[in-house]
């Protein structure tokens, strides 16, 4: 029979699905010899890769400008945030190794469920503001950390981030 679903060459494939290949003899490859019979062969697209990185570099931001940090992620269907606030006396010793390790303490943590439009567009802004406050200022560190299920293991990223009532150019 026909298969269940019929995809032409520029449609996306869906990760880690079987697909049944079917090429009519009435295909004519330019250049190219005719089939002399019809051709079919089940594939199998390779299985990707869960991830969520950041996809901006900035670090400053601006408390009158945009407070929000693009998230891009592909296969996962949660996240969780953890917020920490560096110590003022700690900035020079985090700047030196990013690690929160004694250094400050964590102000909030959330979690998530991606909405479906947020995983069609692989992408999710995350609101500073909704995290620490519309009038915090400081140095904070953000941890991201969603759920590889196929190996079971975390996906971790972190970033630092500048709130600050100063434009910076």
């Amino acid at each position: 029979g026909r298969p269940a679903v019929i995809k032409t060459l520029g449609d996306p494939f869906g990760a880690g699905q079987n697909y049944r290949i079917h090429v009519a003899r009435s295909f004519m490859p330019k250049p190219g010899v005719p089939l002399t019979a019809d051709h079919e062969q089940i594939v199998r697209t390779p299985a990707a890769t869960p991830y969520i990185k950041f996809a901006s570099e900035r670090t400053v931001h601006y408390r009158e400008g945009d407070m929000s940090i693009p998230l891009e992620h592909a296969y996962i269907d949660e996240i969780w945030m953890s917020v920490y606030r560096v110590y003022p006396n700690n900035l020079i010793e985090y700047l030196n190794r990013p690690s929160m390790e004694n250094l400050g303490d964590r102000i909030r943590f959330e979690t998530g469920a991606l909405s479906a439009e947020e995983k069609n567009k692989g992408m999710t802004a995350i609101s500073i503001e909704k995290l620490i406050g519309k009038t915090a200022r400081g140095v904070y560190m953000l941890e991201v950390t969603s759920l590889n299920y196929a190996t079971k293991e975390n996906i971790h990223i972190s970033k630092t981030i500048v709130a600050t009532d100063l434009g910076v150019v």
